[in-house]
This record gives structure tokens, sequence and C-alpha cells, in this order.
């Protein structure tokens, strides 16, 4: 791989590394983000299902770099920079700024009671063992801890809030175990709705093709602290979600080691497509020229980040409709000859019928977990949905 290529593919250790310290990992492309770059939005859901799909292998995209724009310079990325100093930036980023944000806190392993760290991604070893899949679609269960949500977030399909309950019983839990921080810190906090987590980075911090290095994970300062956490929590709350062992123990279990390295066997081989586009600078000290040479640049970022068509949830939903079904279009829609709204809305409101009927009370907009819906249609009778596997 070289930096002149206009398409190149990146490995997840080498984009980390512009932000995390991995010398193992160095490319030749060193890419920062230019000063026109928003900040990072993403939402905790959107980074634990970026990692849910790198583990089952689901594309995730490309990244759109350019040549480094001197006219710009860089900003601060999420996590700053693995060497600040480094003189050698070749391109800046383009699109793709919250997947490169989301795949370096992965690789993060900040020191226990860093007060300056503000997230962290962690695995759940047993998440879906104990929690189950009812009220989420992800095979893998990543979980993202903040500084304004220290104890993480619920186990659904949009990771949202936990209760106020299960807050006070982290507070207690970290009082307790962690001292009498007037706020609790996020390189202190467990996520709350997790049953065996792990940090995410020194999980990835010590994998290689060769597989995990298991006696630098279990040695880790860590590993003892989570111990400790879990084993308060137990007993303060009388919680049975934690295993016996422990973290320690359930990472020296042969078999445990075997089924984490399988999980994590994507990361090593998974490449990031990386689009290089390049932009003249002006020969010329003319000042039009600097300015519409500027400008150009905002204009192509403008297009890139706000040109597209969001999708709107009725239309995902219907979506995710003819993925289980795809004849519905062709055989429902396609016998209508003037649809009286669009065929997302028609389609979503007959299945939400079904329900209502065959529930007998209202039915919210679907969710995951109702969306297992099929359609009869006959001329007689038109069309009609019936519920299966609700």
């Amino acid at each position: 791989m070289t930096a002149s290529k206009p398409i190149v593919t990146l490995s997840l250790p080498q984009i980390a590394a512009w932000q995390i310290d991995l010398p193992q990992a160095k490319s030749d492309i060193v890419a920062r983000l230019p000063a026109l770059q928003r900040g990072a939005v993403w939402k905790p859901d959107q980074i634990e299902f970026l990692w849910d799909s790198i583990l089952r292998r689901f594309p995730i995209g490309s990244i759109l770099l350019s040549n480094y724009i001197r006219a710009q310079g860089s900003k601060i990325s999420k996590f700053g920079e693995a060497n600040p100093n480094e003189p050698l930036v070749t391109h800046h980023i383009l699109d793709g700024q919250q997947r490169c944000n989301a795949i370096a806190m992965a690789f993060d392993l900040p020191e226990y009671g860093n007060s300056k760290i503000q997230t962290m991604l962690w695995y759940d070893l047993k998440g879906n063992d104990e929690w189950g899949k009812a009220t989420h679609s992800r095979k893998f269960l990543f979980r993202v801890t903040t500084s304004a949500h220290p104890w993480g977030y619920d186990v659904d399909e949009s990771s949202g809030r936990i209760s106020h309950s299960q807050m006070e019983a982290f507070r207690e839990t970290y009082q307790k175990c962690c001292g009498d921080d007037q706020y609790p810190l996020v390189t202190k906090s467990i996520p709350w709705r997790a049953t065996l987590p792990i940090p995410a980075g020194l999980l990835l911090q010590n994998l290689t093709a060769e597989g995990f290095n298991w006696d630098e994970i279990i040695r880790n300062p860590w590993v003892e602290k989570i111990d400790n956490w879990l084993n308060t929590r137990k007993e303060k709350q009388g919680n049975t979600h934690e295993a016996e062992q422990g973290l320690s123990g359930y990472l020296k279990n042969p078999d445990n080691q075997q089924e984490i390295t399988a999980a994590f066997s994507p990361v090593v081989d998974t490449v990031i497509p990386a689009i290089t586009i390049a932009f003249d600078p002006p020969n010329s000290s003319n000042e039009n020229e600097d300015g519409k040479f500027i400008e150009n640049i905002e204009l192509i970022f403008s297009r890139i980040n706000n040109r597209g068509t969001p999708i709107d949830q009725e239309e995902l939903r219907y979506s995710m409709i003819k993925a289980y079904y795809p004849g519905v279009e062709k055989e429902v829609i396609g016998q209508i000859e003037k649809l009286p709204v669009s065929e997302a809305r028609l389609i979503n409101l007959g299945i939400r019928a079904a329900l209502m009927q065959e529930k007998e009370k209202y039915q919210p907009i679907l969710t995951v977990g109702n969306r297992r819906v099929v359609y009869t249609f006959s001329e007689a009778d038109g069309f009609c949905f019936c519920l299966n596997d609700l």
C-alpha cells in the first residue's frame, strides 16, 4: 500500500493509529481532520452497532481522503493524535470522521483513574447470554460509557438511558468500590447494563494475526479492578448477573479464550477502502486564486456531507420488511392502481393493523421485535397481513 494510489486499503489498527499510539500499525498514510470538519456527532448506539457490524463481517463503507491541505491545517481529533508533533501528515479526512473515531475508541486503553478521559468502549463477554436479543439486533454487545453517562446505556436497539434506580445503584456501587469522587470517572466506571465487561482496547491492543496475548491481558491492572467492581456490585445489590469466576477466571479458561478469539478474528483481516483525491493549490500568491481554492474545498466538503438523501425511518422499516418478504412490493403494491399514501406508509400501516387485530390493542410504530409479519393477496379479497413469529 502506498499513499500515491487513488484507492488504498487500510487496516483497522492503521486507522486507529492516527489517534492512538500503536507503533506496530504505522502506514504510509497519516490522516488528520481539516479545520473545516465538524465535531464528532455519533451517538453511543452508532458506535456500538459499528463494532457489531465489524465482528459480523458486515461492510461499513469507505472513507474519503484528500492530500494534506496546508491552507487548512489540522484540528485536534477526538482522541488527539498519537504524536501531535509528527510532521509527516499526508492526508486530510473529508468523509468518514465518525467511523475513524469509533475505530480509534475501540483501540484506546486509558490508564485506570485517568480523569481526562471522556469516553470508553467496552465489550460484554457474556452480554447476549444474559440479556438475550429480544430488544436489539446485535450479536456482539459493545457498551459505550461517557463522562455524562459513566454508567453506560440500556440494552436496547437505541442504547437509551438506564432507569433512575439503576443510576442510583451504580452510584452506590461506585462509592463503595472506587472512592468518593465528586462525580464518577469514566476510567473507574463499569457499564451497569453489562454482565462481564472488558475494555475493548485491552483486547484489541493485545490482538495479532496469531491471536491474543492472554498473559498480557490477564495481568493488566484493569482485570483486577473489574473483578473488584463485579464483586462489589454483587454484594451490594444481590446481583446474580456476574459469572462466579469473575473476569480473571473467565479469561483463563481455554474454551473462553477460543470463543473470544473466534469472535474478534474479523478485526485482523478487515480492511477499509480509502478513496484519495488531490487538491492542487494555486501556484501564485494571488488572493483571488487562494480564495477560489478554499471555496472549492468548502464546496466539496459541503456536498459530500449534505447532499445525500437521508433515509426516512418509515422507509428504513419498509426496507427491513422487504428483506424478509421481497415479494411484498410486487405482489401487494403492484396490485393497487393508485396508492393513497407512499408504499412504505401503506405497508407499515397494514402490519400495525394486523397487530392491532391480533392483540386487540393499539400498536405503536414497528420495531425490530415485531417486523416479522407475513402478507397474503387474492383477487377477491385484496391484500391482508397476518402474524407470524411475533
